[in-house]
């Protein structure tokens, strides 16, 4: 019998490849939005260009002067269901806006539904008289970058949305998830001694005044008092097992996207504990080679209601995991509900490829796959609030993903309700 946890022998290996941090320069203006948009055109446009099939891509207004057959590649800044006969995008580049239009007869129809505002997207068409007639409709798209070699038997567990201070956290549930990581829960023995991490995509305290007549809804009044906590809970894990969190939109963060690290000031407990490592949202690393992209999920709101057939359960989920995937992108719409900061670089632009790609926030546990990555949606500790009431959300509580860094083999194991 082994007295010493085999993931206690390894020393860790976390390096961070992106990942916004506090002194980020905003440009609230016209010119800084221009600037930011322009960011996210060239870096996905750069990335089309790679491919064999978009080496002859014009820009919109060659594409106008020169006519016939032609590919262009731009940000979409409308689109128009003409019922169910033909679809009007209108694409614009740093040269001007085109009408692309969409017939019912083109092959392209099918992806002109999922196209969403403001995504990047290539069309191939035929120019005539100023408006371009699609053929096909190019998505930046993706792929699982190669598995390392000779990667430890480590484990890493994923969660998100613990949502402490809330009188709905499931304290119970979590304090039985602690003890299985110390070893005292009859339950995946083996499993438990491989635990090297755990990742937690955001959420990790109620917050204070983040929707109206949450004051009703808080055990803990004082985000103090919730990140104190918050710290006494992670505390308890072993220390060998080096926790990795982001910020989501209930903690004390700045209030749009790309999250900045929680700010020590209110969280002073959690900075002062030597295995746990405060990053800001998107958090882009490798443990021990293999490649997370973690982000919290904001976007998931505007995504789910956007795009047909995605919605707020798993695998409506996951479809929209995997739209972000394809437009490579964390956040394409821009004006929704998902508030974004103007930089003059665009951190949400998915620029690598991971092998595991983590998000919560919608409190709903999925797990899928998009050429070769695995999507994990990492659901919550909170039971379903007032207002997940009204939009027909129903929470999955005190799941965890257990993911195997040599294989990707993911495990499932629900800690709520336990005996």
């Amino acid at each position: 019998m082994r007295l010493i946890p085999k993931a206690s022998e390894y020393e860790e290996e976390i390096r961070v490849l992106k990942c916004p941090q506090q002194d980020i320069v905003v440009k609230a203006s016209v010119d800084g939005f221009r600037e930011y948009f322009l960011d996210r055109l060239r870096t996905l446009r750069r990335i089309m260009l790679g491919r064999g099939d978009m080496y002859d891509v014009r820009s919109i207004a060659e594409a106008k002067r020169e006519g016939e057959h032609v590919k262009i590649v731009g940000l979409v800044y409308d689109k128009r269901v003409l019922g169910k006969s033909a679809i009007v995008l209108t694409l614009e580049d740093e040269t001007g806006m085109v009408d692309v239009v969409v017939t019912n007869a083109s092959r392209a129809f099918v992806k002109a539904m999922d196209v969403l505002n403001d995504s990047c997207i290539g069309i191939e068409g035929r120019m005539k008289n100023g408006t371009l007639y699609a053929e096909d409709i190019i998505f930046p798209d993706i792929k699982a970058p190669p598995r390392p070699h000779d990667v430890p038997d480590l484990s890493v567990v994923l969660i998100s949305d613990l949502h402490v201070g809330s009188k709905m956290f499931f304290e119970k549930s979590f304090r039985h998830f602690i003890k299985w990581l110390k070893g005292e829960v009859d339950v995946a023995r083996d499993l438990v001694d491989t635990v090297k991490y755990i990742i937690i995509a955001g959420d990790l305290v109620d917050g204070v005044g983040i929707y109206p007549g949450q004051d009703k809804e808080l055990l803990l009044s004082s985000l103090y008092k919730q990140y104190e906590a918050l710290s006494a809970f992670l505390s308890e894990i072993p220390d060998h097992i080096e926790i990795i969190v982001i910020p989501g939109n209930h903690d004390a963060t700045v209030h749009a996207v790309p999250y900045v690290p929680i700010f020590r000031e209110y969280a002073e407990p959690l900075y002062e504990m030597p295995n746990v490592h405060v990053f800001g949202d998107p958090l882009f690393i490798e443990l021990h080679g293999v490649k997370f992209l973690i982000s919290h999920g904001r976007s998931l709101d505007d995504i789910i209601s956007a795009l047909p057939g995605a919605s707020f359960s798993q695998e409506g989920i996951i479809k929209s995991m995997r739209h972000l995937l394809k437009v490579r992108h964390l956040a394409p719409i821009y004006g929704g509900k998902t508030p974004i900061i103007p930089l003059d670089k665009d951190f949400l632009v998915i620029d690598e490829a991971p092998h595991v790609f983590h998000m919560g926030h919608v409190h709903v546990y999925g797990v899928g796959s998009y050429k070769g990555i695995l999507l994990v949606n990492t659901g919550t500790w909170q039971g379903q609030t007032a207002y997940q009431r009204t939009m027909g959300i129903e929470p999955t509580p005190g799941v965890v993903a257990v993911v195997r860094l040599s294989d990707m083999r993911t495990s499932v194991l629900n800690f709520h309700n336990p005996a």
